[in-house]
């Protein structure tokens, strides 16, 4: 997986962070493009601030679907937006972030520029006049017409610089968190971008509030001195960033949040009931299910005749038949008592198992020539999914694909190997737990579109959690094109983003609270006891990938001891 290094966007001998204070490094001062006090008309492009382009702005906003947005071509002047660029460029340290739904370079909160020492602040003047502008009376009278969103707050500026470089991404969210009323992207990318290299920002229906489609139904590449923007619409308002798949080119952008009026602003508390009402995607998230959620990830119950003996799990030893049935399968290294005993002391002491080489070697190798055959043809949209497999949906909760269909290679293996009793009373000698209920589902990750984002473990007791991870691309191994497996902690602090696991510190002895780490590969078997206070996801696999991550994905409920 890749480190916590900052990544620069250009002389690393010439940069300087906003971050946390004072800049670090003294390059040139520059002077702000225009210094008239014409309230800052002169920052916007020509036609920007004519009445005629906000009316035809205004009268298309109304209309625009999937839900109210649009986009405005040369919103600032040239000259000022070249100047910010170069600023950033010479002046600015990005820090690379990373988490189950983003990997980004980012910097701090531009609200910090006000408390630099003076001779600091002047190298970022440009930079400066800009976030001022954006926030300044004309402009934000500007976002009300065009948006009829209600009155805004000038007091409250959230705007920070990003740049997605090649795999950087962002995954579906409404962007509904406190205040946040209208949201917004200024793009300053090189003229001439090919929607080609990705980070387009796209939008999702719903098909019904709270709940976004599987597949986007507008696109918007990024466009050099392209501002596009969105009411902030609770359940409504789903939108990604499309992964970017070009070296050397990165996507940078200005982008923030224009918030309702705070307290003491005009304006303050006219919709509080409304905003009362707001909950965002992460509280979707440890929400209840909804009924539209697939798949219905739900224990159900074994039968009475198919629970496991405790003595005889006791002994590690299968019979004659057990281990012939498991043998079409598994390597009958695994299912010697000795070997059984063995993982069994492993899981007491670490409570989880990783073994390599799990299928046996004729099956694997069947198995894998089968997967590479079908990684040939990537369904790119739900609609070319084909019939045996189904799109796990809502995409801000997670999105992959998915089949119960025992007459596919992966189907065979979830039910006639994964939901076998000669199964549970393997995993019950392995690890003695003796399960009790059971979830058993073969799933596809596919390159450029598939991930599970971070969840809260939500059983009453804990539960035996297992993938058997068969992606036949090399490239998984090497960490950095995602698919890799993630249990971490839940932070502490009720407003900790309990998903960051990079860039959480800067100390590097920091592991961002990560319990297991699992890199995606071949004929990887992984098993750990779960229980509250842990969160699970598969990260977003990367178009670089070279092919989908494919696994066999169980969960069981367990017999727990009173002690």
């Amino acid at each position: 997986m890749p480190s916590r290094e900052e990544q620069r966007v250009d002389d690393p001998a010439s940069t300087m962070s906003i971050e946390d204070g004072p800049l670090k490094k003294k390059q040139r001062t520059n002077a702000p493009v225009s210094a008239e006090d014409d309230g800052y008309a002169s920052a916007f492009g020509p036609q920007t601030l004519k009445e005629e382009t906000q009316n035809e702005l205004r009268d298309a906003y109304a209309v625009s679907s999937p839900y109210k947005h649009c986009k405005i071509s040369n919103l600032i002047s040239d000259d000022l937006l070249s100047a910010v660029k170069r600023e950033i460029e010479e002046n600015l340290v990005f820090t690379s972030k990373e988490t189950d739904i983003y990997k980004v370079n980012q910097t701090g909160d531009l609200a910090n520029l006000s408390g630099l020492p003076d001779d600091e602040k002047a190298k970022l003047a440009n930079l400066g006049r800009l976030r001022d502008a954006m926030y300044s009376p004309l402009f934000r009278e500007y976002i009300q017409k065009v948006t009829q969103c209600g009155p805004l707050s000038g007091t409250k500026t959230d705007m920070s610089i990003n740049t997605y470089t090649h795999g950087s991404h962002l995954l579906n969210h409404d962007d509904v968190i406190g205040t946040r009323r209208v949201s917004y992207i200024l793009y300053l990318v090189e003229k001439g971008w090919k929607p080609e290299w990705g980070g387009a920002l796209r939008l999702y229906p719903t098909l019904k509030p709270g709940f976004p489609a599987a597949d986007p139904t507008l696109v918007i590449p990024p466009e050099w001195n392209q501002l596009c923007m969105f009411t902030v619409q609770p359940g409504r308002s789903f939108h990604d960033v499309e992964e970017v798949c070009v070296e050397g080119k990165p996507r940078m952008s200005i982008s923030g949040w224009f918030h309702v009026p705070q307290e003491g602003e005009p304006g303050y508390g006219e919709n509080q009931e409304e905003e009362d009402k707001l909950k965002s995607t992460l509280e979707q998230l440890q929400g209840e299910g909804d009924e539209l959620d697939h798949p219905r990830l739900e224990l159900k119950a074994v039968s009475e005749e198919e629970k496991i003996d405790d003595e005889e799990s006791e002994k590690c030893e299968l019979t004659d038949a057990e281990r012939e049935y498991l043998g079409k399968y598994m390597n009958p290294v695994l299912l010697k008592p000795e070997s059984m005993k063995q993982l069994r002391g492993v899981f007491e002491d670490e409570c989880k198992l990783s073994i390599q080489s799990f299928l046996n070697k004729e099956y694997a190798e069947d198995l894998k020539a089968k997967l590479e055959e079908a990684d040939q043809a990537v369904p790119q949209h739900s609609n070319d999914v084909p019939s045996e497999w189904k799109v796990a949906v809502p995409p801000h909760k997670h999105r992959y694909l998915f089949t119960e269909d025992a007459s596919t290679p992966m189907g065979e293996l979830s039910t006639e190997l994964y939901g076998s009793k000669e199964f549970r009373k393997w995993l019950a000698m392995c690890t003695s737990y003796f399960p009790i209920s059971e979830c058993v589902l073969a799933r596809r990750f596919r390159p450029g579109h598939d991930y599970t984002l971070a969840t809260p473990h939500v059983h009453p007791n804990p539960t035996l959690c297992s993938t058997l991870c068969l992606s036949p691309s090399a490239k998984f191994e090497e960490g950095e094109v995602g698919g890799y497996e993630i249990y971490m902690a839940t932070g502490d602090e009720a407003d900790d983003d309990p998903a960051i696991y990079k860039a959480a510190a800067e100390n590097e002895d920091d592991d961002g609270g990560i319990l297991v780490e699992e890199v995606a590969g071949w004929n990887k078997f992984l098993v750990v006891l779960r229980d509250e206070g842990t969160l699970r996801f598969i990260k977003y696999v990367s178009r670089a990938a070279g092919g989908s991550r494919w696994d066999v994905n169980g969960e069981w409920g367990v017999e727990v001891d009173s002690n």
